[in-house]
Parts: structure tokens; C-alpha cells; sequence
């Protein structure tokens, strides 16, 4: 069968289970970054911190969130490049990107203007020594969003450009090249014919089934 791009409904799935996956992931990083942070901080003596439990909060995070959202986003991404600029503008994408990039530079700005108002209070009062510590969580969930929103600004400055390219073209009148299709090809012959289905294949761009034909017969024809 053909293969032109996603389905309706394996595009919509698609995204949600990468939108899952991304979630699980940025919390596992969050807390592997504050834990992280909390080490590196002084903090009251009287306080109990128990990083061991983080780190393994933090590590079963990670292990459920980076397969699933590597694996569907790895997916997605790959039949958007294949399916090209009409499969950059669909609906379900275009929600999940700017979903995702709006909610990151959400969570950079506030967690920013807190890290900034801890601070700044810190240096004009008189607990800056446990400032760090105070902070640990901003600054993990900082770090975190900046970098998923840096890397969805990257894709979607990429879609952008794909859809320009595309209107380019259009309006140049040169007609976009057609979706490669791949369809399941089936080829019976001798042995001997083994030189026509090189030839097949490489005029398709993909490798054919096939199937000896056991039979006496004429050699397959000779075919431009």
C-alpha cells in the first residue's frame, strides 16, 4: 500500500503521546536538576534532605519519559520530512508545538521572575546564604523549560521555512515535487533475470519481494 503521510487519527495520537512522554521527561529533568542544585546549596542545618529519593524519582521519571516521547516525536518529525510541508501545517502539530513552546516561555518567565525577586530580596536582606537552596526548584524547572522552548523555537523556525519554501515555489509556478509513494511490489522470475530487478528496483528506489518461478520458460524480455 501507499504511504503519502499520517492518518487523522495517528496524527492526533502521535502528538499526545509525545505530549505525555515530554511531560514525564521535563519533570524527571526538574528533579534531577533541583536535587542536583539542593547538593550544591548550602541549606539549614537542622534540615533533613534526602537526595537518594530524588535521584531515583528523577531516574524513574526519565526511563518512562525519553523512550516515549523520543520514539513518537522521532516518528512524527520523520513523516513530516517525508510528507513536507502539508504535513508541517497540519492542525494537530501546529497545536502541539505552539502548545508546547507557549507553556515553556510560560514557565521561564515566571520561574525567572522568582529566581530574580529571590535574589534581589536575598541581597538586601540578610538570609543570602540559603538563597541557593530556596530556589533549587525555579531553577531546575528554569533550565528545563528554556531548553524545551529553545528546541521547539528551532522547529517551528524549520516549519516556517518549509512553507515558505513551498509558497516560493508556488508563486514561481514551479509545481512542488509529488510525495514519494511506496508500494509493496512483487516480481516473478527466473534467476537469470536477477539484472531486470536491479534495474526495477533502482527505477523505484526501493527494494521489490521476489519470487522464483520455478517453471521453463523464455528469459523476461529486454525493457527500456
Amino acid at each position: 500500500g501507499t504511504e503519502p503521510g499520517l492518518g487523522p487519527a495517528q496524527r492526533v495520537y502521535g502528538y499526545m503521546v509525545a505530549a505525555v512522554g515530554l511531560g514525564v521527561l521535563g519533570a524527571g529533568m526538574t528533579v534531577l536538576l533541583s536535587t542536583a542544585i539542593g547538593l550544591l546549596a548550602p541549606r539549614p542545618v537542622l534540615l533533613d534532605f534526602d537526595w537518594r529519593d530524588s535521584i531515583v524519582l528523577a531516574v524513574t521519571l526519565l526511563v518512562v519519559g525519553v523512550p516515549v516521547w523520543g520514539g513518537y516525536w522521532r516518528d512524527v518529525q520523520r513523516k513530516a520530512v517525508v510528507g513536507g510541508a502539508a504535513e508541517r501545517a497540519a492542525m494537530p502539530r501546529r497545536v502541539f508545538i505552539y502548545l508546547i513552546f507557549g507553556l515553556s516561555i510560560l514557565l521561564v518567565l515566571v520561574n525567572l521572575s522568582v529566581v530574580l525577586y529571590r535574589v534581589f530580596d536575598a541581597l538586601l536582606g540578610s538570609d543570602a546564604g540559603n538563597v541557593l537552596w530556596g530556589i533549587r526548584w525555579n531553577l531546575g524547572m528554569l533550565l528545563t523549560a528554556g531548553a524545551a522552548s529553545g528546541y521547539y523555537w528551532a522547529v517551528l523556525s524549520e516549519d516556517r521555512q518549509a512553507a515558505a519554501k513551498g509558497q516560493a515555489l508556488l508563486g514561481e509556478g514551479v509545481a512542488p515535487v509529488p510525495l514519494p509513494t511506496r508500494k509493496a511490489v512483487i516480481v516473478l522470475a527466473r534467476e537469470e533475470d536477477v539484472p531486470l530487478i536491479r534495474r526495477l528496483e533502482s527505477a523505484l528506489g526501493y527494494e521489490i519481494q521476489v519470487w522464483e518461478r520455478v517453471t521453463e520458460g523464455e528469459l523476461a524480455p529486454s525493457l527500456s
